[in-house]
């Protein structure tokens, strides 16, 4: 192990050997050190960090889209952006030897639903042409075309750049098509920086980007996928909070039998919170509901209810929404 901590083969290059095996052997400096000891921090979940807040008000400022998420990985960031424009048995074009295809542990068709539908690009390029020509019939007995995908640069095409106006193409056609467009731009910096183009202006027209901190804007970790405001906000809830629908949990604080309520003792019951496209759920512990309680104010549900409640973002309904989903919604 050397002296910041790295141990194996890589603990044993020499300090001024520079190391090209990846663009992903990036160490932090002492200033990227000091910033993380001292960064402010909050509940990420309650939306209440600074920091994070900060890096993807910045993301989305940098790249002209409306939001951005911070995600742990690249490959995080894709599958959200493939989960959100598709649906379980859908198609999602890509080059042969894309990232997505090859080496994202086939998380597209495991946790996604969909089939690649792998296109071989001119030196890793694709071309509408290409693209059109592996869109499906709109024929009920066959898997359907929803969303083609692009890397720029293409990693394992030995890093080649899709020309700015060849992607503004694709996404033209492919939006005339009924399809979405995603861009896996873990190295669109890169990209940028050779074309001498702004990456706003370089993914415009695209639907999603992903982009990656931990590769040539060496940062030690992280990702972020942007686009409109309704892509992240269901890229949030949905791609990374279990699936529950728009839904927060209201936990019942001390439930306990009351005389003239105990059929009030464990309930459900639904209400709208601040945020107004959000339903929460108030939980019991047996799992009662209580239809009567409709839209109130969680005031007005405590004052029925005769206890506190608070919000928890801490799914306790988890076994409930995968046994019942449409009951939650």
């Amino acid at each position: 192990m050397d002296s910041n901590g790295a141990s194996g083969p890589s603990a044993a290059i020499p300090k001024d050997l520079v190391d090209l095996r990846s663009d992903t052997l990036t160490r932090p400096t002492a200033e990227m050190r000091r910033a993380m000891a001292e960064a402010k921090v909050g509940d990420d979940v309650y939306g209440e960090d600074p920091t994070v807040n900060a890096l993807e008000s910045q993301a989305a400022q940098i790249f002209g889209k409306e939001a951005a998420l911070f995600v742990p990985s690249g490959c995080m960031g894709n599958l959200i952006a493939i989960k959100c424009w598709t649906h379980h048995g859908d198609e999602v074009i890509c080059e042969e030897h894309s990232h997505v295809n090859l080496y994202e542990l086939a998380s597209m068709s495991a946790i996604a639903g969909c089939m690649p539908r792998a296109v071989r690009g001119d030196d890793g390029l694709l071309t509408w042409e290409k693209i059109e020509a592996a869109i499906r019939p709109k024929i009920y007995y066959d898997s359907q075309t929803a969303l083609v995908c692009l890397e720029n640069t293409h990693n394992m095409a030995g890093g080649v750049i899709h020309p700015t106006a060849q992607t503004r193409e694709i996404c033209w056609q492919a939006h005339a098509a009924g399809l979405k467009v995603h861009l896996d731009g873990a190295r669109v910096f890169n990209a940028a920086v050779a074309l001498d183009e702004s990456v706003a202006d370089m993914t415009r027209d695209f639907d999603s980007v992903m982009f990656c901190l931990s590769k040539g804007l060496g940062a030690p970790i992280g990702s972020l996928l942007a686009g409109d405001a309704e892509l992240i906000r269901e890229a949030a809830l949905d791609g990374v909070r279990d699936e529950l629908p728009h839904s927060i949990a209201v936990v019942v604080e001390e439930m306990g039998p009351r005389p003239g309520r105990e059929d009030l003792t464990d309930v459900y019951a639904e209400l709208y919170v601040e945020r107004p496209s959000q339903k929460a759920i108030v939980i019991g512990t047996k799992g009662a509901r209580l239809k009567s309680v409709g839209s109130r104010s969680r005031e007005q549900i405590e004052a029925l209810l005769g206890t506190k409640v608070f919000l928890d973002l801490h799914v306790k309904i988890a076994k409930d929404w995968q046994r019942n989903p449409k009951q939650l919604r």
